[in-house]
């Protein structure tokens, strides 16, 4: 085995150019010497090459032939790599008993691979009677050795109880351990468990982080839901330009809702820049006591709601025109308001802490003057 084991490694040094020209044909043919003195390592690297056309013309059932060889021998790859080509019907009948015969084998050597493979063959049912329990049990012993695959699915499993006692807790835990690996799934669902307070303290904060990093990496849900965050200033400072970016992304990817959202977020965009064009515009002139008392846009609705043309807001210039203009008090409230709010909506327009409190406080006194009696029909100044 001395000869073979030195063979093996005269392949390798072929194979990735280390102190000899880079050399495949002649990698192939040192691993074949070795292989065929048994050397299971040796079967495997050659069962690659006929896989992939390494120096050899391309042939499964060659590669498939190497790998059983090497994984008689116990060769945890070999055994790994001839369970994939039955559960394929690469180079091999499709046999889905099999592929989980050699997933066993190199699960059982600690293979972790070969551990998620077996832990989805026993949750799907496929060469195994389906059981639940057994695939979570693959699937952690896998995420245990770090695959950020096995630990998104196995905090699914514990998210949903499939397999294991469902755990909101432990789901959120292993979504973190393949989120900081860069699984877009669970950089996903772990903002999700940050929005919704899921297995861990609500944190809009910490939810918009992993949207963020799900989005960049083409999440169409991550992009749809960081497109929210923006738009309502849920953990990020609203910015509609931002929400308006993510909710494009998602909306070139199919997503209904987002492009949806896509052309209100505009509307809004659109609405502001038209309030604050509003608002650098010179004040009006106060209307003298004997006119109907009109004045100007109502520029914090106008900001609030995204745009001058709305119930909410003709229910409102509707009551200044009609009730407000009528009495000496009336008159000296609209006059001060015009001097004020141009100037809060051009420096705070766009700010969430001053939208949402403005939101509050309009809506309230819309619903109180429809209350009373004030139209929210079309009006016209």
């Amino acid at each position: 085995m001395v000869q073979a084991l030195a063979q093996t490694e005269l392949g390798i040094c072929y194979a990735n150019g280390t102190g000899v020209e880079r050399d495949l044909a002649k990698a192939a043919r040192w691993f074949e010497a070795a292989a065929e003195r048994g050397s299971s390592d040796a079967q495997n690297r050659l069962g690659i090459c006929y896989k992939n056309g390494y120096g050899v013309e391309q042939d499964y059932a060659k590669a498939a032939q190497w790998y059983e060889a090497a994984a008689q021998q116990g060769d945890v790859d070999a055994q790994h790599n001839l369970g994939t080509f039955y559960a394929n019907g690469t180079g091999v009948e499709q046999d889905l008993a099999k592929a989980v015969h050699w997933y066993e084998a190199a699960a059982e050597q600690g293979y972790a691979d070969a551990q998620l493979d077996l832990g989805n063959c026993y949750t799907e049912g496929k060469g195994v009677e389906q059981d639940y329990a057994k695939g979570a049990h693959w699937y952690e012993a896998a995420a245990e050795q770090g695959d950020s695959d096995a630990q998104y699915t196995l905090g699914a499993c514990y998210h949903a109880g499939q397999g294991v006692p469902k755990d909101p807790a432990k789901a959120a835990r292993w979504y973190e351990a393949a989120a900081e690996q860069g699984d877009a799934e669970a950089q996903y669902d772990l903002g999700v468990c940050y929005t919704n307070g899921e297995g861990v303290e609500q944190n809009w904060a910490k939810a918009a982080h992993w949207y963020h990093a799900a989005a960049e990496q083409g999440d169409s849900g991550a992009q749809y839901n960081l497109g929210v965050r923006y738009a309502n200033g849920e953990g990020v400072e609203r910015d509609l330009a931002k929400a308006a970016h993510w909710f494009a992304a998602a909306a070139a990817q199919g997503d209904a809702a987002a492009q949806h959202n896509l052309a209100v977020c505009n509307e809004h965009i659109q609405a502001q820049a038209q309030a604050q064009a509003q608002a650098q515009a010179p004040a009006p002139a106060p209307a003298p006591a004997a006119s109907s008392g009109k004045s100007g846009g109502c520029y914090v609705a106008t900001a609030v709601y995204g745009s001058y043309d709305c119930p909410e807001v003709w229910t409102l210039r509707r009551f200044r025109d009609t009730t407000l203009a009528g009495s000496v008090f009336g008159r000296g409230f609209v006059r001060a308001y015009y001097a004020v709010s141009p100037t809060l909506v051009r420096h705070f327009g766009s700010s969430g802490w001053f939208l949402r409190p403005a939101r509050l406080a309009v809506g309230a006194l819309v619903k109180h003057l429809q209350r009373r009696g004030v139209s929210s029909d079309k009006y016209t100044d």
